[in-house]
């Protein structure tokens, strides 16, 4: 069985993976390059070999601050940078794929962003009732489960 992890690279974002029982964990963006290098070490040497990231877009548009963007492609290129180095075999998803098949629409059609968190959390809590399922794990958590169906 593959051992996956997936990543939500944003500051305020987090880390899913399944244990050496198969049971789902979590973990909020570590805070530091050296903290995230420490957890993926770990999960590495205790079976993990797959990695999934949510693919950045190129532009992420006038709304969102360029110190927002910096930190979120500052942490996604540490997390590409590490995950490469200990050996994970790496995937990358845009948002709009694992999205897709949530059953939720889309962020556009809620008005606001803050509303569209909240839906994806309650779908994360939804397909993990036994997590303490929060807004910084669950996209991680979606992006696990949409890994694990299309694990190739």
């Amino acid at each position: 069985m593959t051992r996956i992890a997936a990543i939500d690279p944003g500051k305020s974002g987090g880390i899913a993976w399944n244990d050496q029982d198969n049971i789902v964990q979590t973990a909020n963006m570590p805070d530091t390059p050296t903290d995230m290098l420490s957890l993926l070490l770990s999960l590495r040497a205790n079976g993990v070999t797959m990695l999934t990231i949510e693919q950045l877009p190129r532009f992420v548009g006038k709304n969102i601050p360029s110190s927002t963007t910096s930190v979120l492609f500052e942490n996604y290129g540490i997390c590409i940078g590490i995950a490469i180095a200990l050996g994970f075999r790496l995937e990358r998803v845009d948002p709009h794929t694992w999205q897709r098949g949530l059953g939720l629409g889309t962020a556009r059609n809620c008005g606001s962003k803050t509303e569209w968190k909240r839906k994806l959390k309650g779908k994360a809590q939804e397909l993990f009732p036994h997590l303490e399922v929060t807004l910084a794990t669950a996209d991680a958590l979606l992006i696990y489960d949409w890994a694990v169906k299309n694990k190739s």
